[in-house]
Formats: C-alpha cells, sequence, structure tokens
C-alpha cells in the first residue's frame, strides 16, 4: 500500500530487500510524456528530410532522452512511494511537456523556450540527486560530482538564452557534452554501491517497444497525408511493419534479455547506447512517413539515405549493446561475435538501400526486411542449434526476474 506520508529517499538495494520491484503506473505514464515529445520530433523530421534537419532532430531528441535516463536511474537508486515521488514525477513532466509544444515552428523564436523546459527539468532532476545525497552518505562522492558537473552543463543552457541561433545550439552541445561526461567520473564509485536491478533494462525496453508502436503511428499518418490509400501505399505500409517487427524481434529476443557484465561502465555504457538505437528507430519512421505522403515510385534520394542510415544506425547499436553484454550461456556467441553480425547487416543496409530504385520505397523496405530476416535468422537457429547439440549446456538464467513468458537476468 502506498504510503502518502513525504518520506526521505533511500539508497534501494534489492538483494538486501529481497524485493521485487516492477515498473509503475507512475512511470509508465511519465514515458507516456517523453513518448509525445519525440513523436513531435518523428513528425518534424519528416517534414525537413534533409541533412540540417536530421541535425535539429538528434540536438532536440538527446536533451529529451537524458532527462528521461536520468529521472529513472534517480527511481532506481532512491525511489520511495510516497507523495514525495508523485510531486517530483509531476514537477519533471511540466517542463518536458514545455519543451514538446516548442519543437514545432521556426527555431529561432522556439528554441529558447525549449531550452527553458530543459532547465526546468534538470533543476528538478538536480534538486532530487541532492536531497539523496544529504540523506544517504554512502552514495555523496557520486552524487557531489553529479550536481558539480550537472550545474555546469545547465550553465551553458542558461547562457544559451542569451543568444540567438547557431550560437544557441553549441551551447547546447556544449551542455549536453558536460552532463553525459559527468557520470563517467562517477563509474568508481558506483562500483561499491548496489547493484542496478532489472528494472533497468526493463524501462529501456519499455521505451524501445512505445517508440516501436510510434513508428506505426508515423507510418499511419504518413497515408493520411497521402489522401488516399493506394496498393502500392499497402504494399509499402505491410512491408513496413515486417521491418518494424523485426527490430522488435531482434532485441527482445536477442538483446535486452542479457545480463551485463561487469564493472558498472558497462552498464552505463549500455544505458548510453539506448539513445541511438531511439534515433535510428524514430527516424526510419519518419523517413518512412515521409515517402508514403509524397506516393512517388521513385524515393526522393534524402528520404532514401534517411530510412537506411536509420536501421543501419540501429544495428549497430544493437550490436555495442550486445558487446557490452555476457553471453547467455557457455556455447553462446562471443560478444564480439554477435557485435560482428549487426556491424555486418549494418554494412549491407547502406551498401544496398541508397541505390534500390524499382519500385522506390517499397523496393527499399523489401531489401531492409530481408537484412532483417537474417539477423533474426542468425540468432534464431544458433539457439535451436545449442538446444540439440550434444554436451551443450543448457540455457539459465540467474536471478532473473519473470515478466509473463520473458525472463531478465540481472544485470
Amino acid at each position: 500500500m502506498t504510503n502518502w506520508r513525504w518520506e526521505t529517499p533511500r539508497l534501494r538495494d534489492d538483494a538486501a530487500e529481497a524485493g521485487e520491484r516492477r515498473t509503475s503506473w507512475l512511470e509508465l505514464f511519465q514515458d507516456l510524456v517523453f513518448v509525445a515529445v519525440i513523436a513531435q520530433l518523428s513528425q518534424r523530421l519528416s517534414e525537413y528530410v534533409t541533412w540540417p534537419g536530421v541535425l535539429v532532430f538528434v540536438g532536440l531528441l538527446a536533451p529529451v532522452w537524458w532527462i528521461w535516463l536520468a529521472a529513472n536511474v534517480y527511481t532506481e537508486r532512491f525511489e520511495t512511494e510516497d507523495l514525495s515521488q508523485r510531486v517530483f514525477t509531476l514537477l519533471v513532466m511540466i517542463p518536458v511537456t514545455v519543451m514538446g509544444a516548442s519543437i514545432h515552428g521556426d527555431l529561432a523564436r522556439t528554441s529558447a523556450t525549449f531550452a527553458w523546459g530543459y532547465i526546468g527539468a534538470r533543476s528538478v532532476l538536480i534538486f532530487m540527486w541532492a536531497r539523496g545525497g544529504w540523506h544517504n552518505p554512502v552514495v555523496r562522492p557520486t552524487t557531489n560530482r553529479f550536481i558539480l558537473g550537472f550545474l555546469i552543463g545547465l550553465s551553458f543552457w542558461v547562457a544559451s538564452t542569451r543568444v540567438a541561433l547557431p550560437w544557441r545550439a553549441m551551447l547546447w552541445a556544449a551542455g549536453l557534452l558536460v552532463d553525459f561526461a559527468t557520470p563517467v567520473f562517477t563509474f568508481r564509485f558506483q562500483d561499491s554501491l548496489p547493484r542496478f536491478s532489472t528494472r533497468l533494462p526493463e524501462r529501456s525496453g519499455l521505451l524501445v517497444v512505445i517508440v516501436l508502436g510510434e513508428a506505426i503511428a508515423a507510418i499511419v499518418h504518413g497515408i493520411a497525408k497521402l489522401g488516399e490509400v493506394t496498393p502500392l501505399a499497402i504494399a509499402t505500409v505491410v512491408l513496413t511493419l515486417l521491418v518494424v517487427f523485426g527490430v522488435w524481434w531482434v532485441y527482445f529476443d536477442h538483446v535486452m534479455g542479457r545480463p551485463t557484465r561487469e564493472p558498472f561502465w558497462r552498464q552505463g555504457l549500455r544505458s548510453y547506447l539506448h539513445l541511438p538505437l531511439v534515433i535510428g528507430i524514430v527516424a526510419y519512421a519518419a523517413g518512412v512517413a515521409e515517402a508514403i505522403a509524397l506516393g512517388t515510385r521513385d524515393t526522393p534520394v534524402p528520404v532514401r539515405w534517411l530510412m537506411v542510415s536509420a536501421i543501419s544506425l540501429t544495428f549497430v547499436a544493437l550490436g555495442l549493446i550486445e558487446w557490452v553484454s555476457d553471453s547467455q550461456n557457455a556455447a553462446d556467441r562471443s560478444p564480439v561475435q554477435r557485435m560482428l553480425v549487426r556491424f555486418a547487416a549494418a554494412a549491407a543496409v547502406l551498401l544496398i538501400g541508397p541505390g534500390w530504385m524499382p519500385g522506390g520505397v517499397l523496393g527499399l523496405n523489401a531489401a531492409l526486411f530481408g537484412c532483417m530476416v537474417g539477423q533474426i535468422a542468425d540468432g534464431w537457429f544458433l539457439r535451436r542449434r545449442l538446444a540439440v547439440t550434444p554436451g551443450a549446456e543448457p540455457e539459465v538464467a540467474t536471478e532473473g526476474v519473470a515478466m509473463d513468458d520473458v525472463t531478465l537476468v540481472q544485470p
């Protein structure tokens, strides 16, 4: 039962508490706010399929994702079931919503509002980390570095509100660089803290599956812009669904459930690598939406490059996530082998995709799906072969948390 008192945050240790924490309804609600903002970014990218448009898309998505990750890491360390958790979550959601509302339109006018939204959300999170360190001295070497680094990064964002583009964008990049680098200086201190529970990979998985759902929504939006449902559009949608389904299959069957190897920096890197994964999924959906909306058989070159680059980035991110993860059993491929398989698929996509003109986006999606099938088959048949190989060790998930038919392995 929820305790409505205003409690002090305490360092969570699931192993010592012998408890199992699951994603709460509040966290799911918070995710929907972030994904709503990501959906607006996808729509903006589909309207500006150019290299500058891609840079703007990445520059706006990265700070949104960073706030999402910071909020989840704090919850993993100091979650309480009281009024304070709800209040602070709401205080983060409000400025994030402001960021989403300022995405469209002329960035020369709206980017300052976006910056103030980021400043508001980061300020709340910095206060939360300071509060957690104050009440838990063992965490102070980590929280003190967080606070110092994040305040330095935040100062760049505050300064950006006083200048115009492109200087504003440069200050954002500098602030994000400081923010992203700050946790690196805490990894050796976090090695002595309780290990993150299985819920953090679960949170990343939930974001990925919601983003995949938004990819489908972007495709539907592209058909709506087309104004009519043609056989070519239907075929394109079917193949696009197969590609998106293939990403889901590879991630949730072959990547997500793998344990993270020691030391702690691997777990931190694994979280970071979900940013290019999300960028790849959203950018691919934006490219397909624009290709469908154009209604042409010969997909424009920028749209084709956006689609193939996005799927290639997705494969690279999946490979790197597997590299920092451990094998699921002794007979499994090594992390390096798994990474090279993903990298090979990324290279194939870049070689095949841009020059695939017959049938426009239809043929391009067919080529992408062919690479996706190869990725699925690699893991699928390897798993089946290991299951029947004499002397092969059975796959056993240790310290796992069962979620219906899926077992998450303790990272």
